[in-house]
């Protein structure tokens, strides 16, 4: 191979790099921007219980018994 491809080799994985880590960064701002606008707009009703490695949104109110639980199904917000 000539010196002069090994150059152009390299200057393609380096342009795709910098486009990759670029392409990497833009995502994440994205995520990150997205996130702060739905806090926004949708704030948390409740509070936030850990339970089994997932956080879940529980709001009680009232008092007396028995009970009575209103769950959402599947993964509809409720």
């Amino acid at each position: 191979m000539q010196p002069h491809n090994k150059r152009r080799i390299r200057f393609v994985l380096k342009c795709s790099l910098l486009l990759l880590v670029v392409a990497v960064l833009a995502g994440i701002a994205y995520e990150q921007l997205g996130q702060r606008k739905d806090r926004k707009s949708f704030p948390q009703v409740g509070r936030s219980v850990a339970i089994g490695g997932r956080s879940l949104n529980i709001y009680c109110s009232g008092e007396g018994s028995p009970a009575v639980i209103l769950d959402t199904g599947g993964s509809a917000p409720g």
